[in-house]
């Protein structure tokens, strides 16, 4: 968890764009934290990573990317990670 965090903040060292933010929140309800988040901050887009599913993920689990884009309020973008 801490070198994907340390990945991120390399990588927005390196954009060099001062309007861009981080937070890692760790919450059993996610798609119920980012809500609260955005409702806190007024954010303005929404940016999540999709990533490969597990057998047990694509029948039991719900998309949690699916979920934010169908219960958000603003502008979602979901960037397809290799």
């Amino acid at each position: 968890m801490e070198a994907a965090k340390a990945q991120v903040e390399e990588i927005i060292k390196k954009v060099n764009y001062k309007k861009l933010d981080f937070k890692l929140i760790l919450e059993d309800d996610i798609p119920k934290a980012i809500d609260n988040y955005i409702k806190l901050t007024n954010a303005d887009l929404l940016t999540t990573f999709t990533h490969k599913l597990s057998l047990e993920e694509k029948l039991f689990a719900k998309s949690v990317t699916r979920t934010l884009a169908y219960l958000g309020s603003i502008p979602l973008l979901a960037i397809k990670r290799k």
